[in-house]
């Protein structure tokens, strides 16, 4: 069993082109990561930027230069909104429709 602490880096980036050639670097060097919102990716420890060589790792020392990319710890997963039932959303929709 691996004992090494599980981290996870949040990478967005502010431009657009960049964020798409990073993705490509990654997966053509087969680095694993997912992605987290608008031009936004979380490298997961096995991949974290530390661990980067070739070309992902010059891409991303440019992007830093360049100040094309913020580099964070990953947060927590926000808990998704839990959904209503039928019965829920019907007398819901009962109760806004008798105020119109």
């Amino acid at each position: 069993m691996d004992a090494t602490p599980r981290h996870s880096l949040t990478l967005q980036f502010k431009d657009r082109e960049a964020f798409g050639n990073f993705c490509l670097a990654l997966t053509e060097a087969g680095v694993p990561f997912s992605l987290a919102g608008h031009q936004t990716m979380v490298l997961t420890q096995t991949a974290e930027v530390k661990q980067l060589r070739g070309r992902p790792r010059a891409f991303l020392n440019k992007c830093v230069t360049n100040n094309l990319v913020e580099i964070r710890p990953a947060t927590a997963v926000r808990k998704r909104r839990r959904l209503l039932t039928p019965e829920e959303s019907s007398r819901i929709f009962e109760e806004r429709a008798k105020t119109l």
